[in-house]
């Protein structure tokens, strides 16, 4: 999985999903932004190229760290049902809990399809 802190919130996305890390691209969007999450100020960024079904690469900025760790299988719990009726995190999946920490899994496919839907122009590679 890959690990990242986006407006405080530990979140972690399926390495497969992940093509790699980019320079600047020219275009491109801030995940937080995306999500509608604030965004942290003064911190490092990262550009990941995300992978969509539909063949094309987005580039997302994720606040640094950003890391490569397996999270064990049984940490993973759906979403409560009253969280999964209410939530508003486009692609918020499950969540992992180890050792008393909570992180919020994402599947980015969502986060693809919405840019798609909403016409937010970012594709960086056909």
């Amino acid at each position: 999985m890959v690990r990242f802190t986006l407006a405080g919130w530990p979140f972690a996305v399926e390495a497969a999903q992940v093509a790699g890390m980019l320079a600047i691209p020219e275009k491109g969007i801030h995940a937080a932004s995306l999500l509608g999450l604030p965004r942290a100020e003064h911190v490092s960024l990262r550009w990941l190229a995300i992978r969509c079904a539909d063949a094309t690469t987005i580039a997302l900025a994720m606040e640094e760290p950003i890391k490569l760790e397996p999270i064990p299988v049984e940490a993973i719990q759906p979403l409560p049902h009253l969280l999964a009726a209410r939530h508003q995190l486009p692609g918020l999946l499950a969540l992992a809990l180890e050792d008393n920490e909570l992180t919020l899994l994402l599947d980015l496919q969502a986060v693809c399809k919405q840019t798609t839907e909403n016409n937010i122009e970012m594709e960086i590679q056909p």
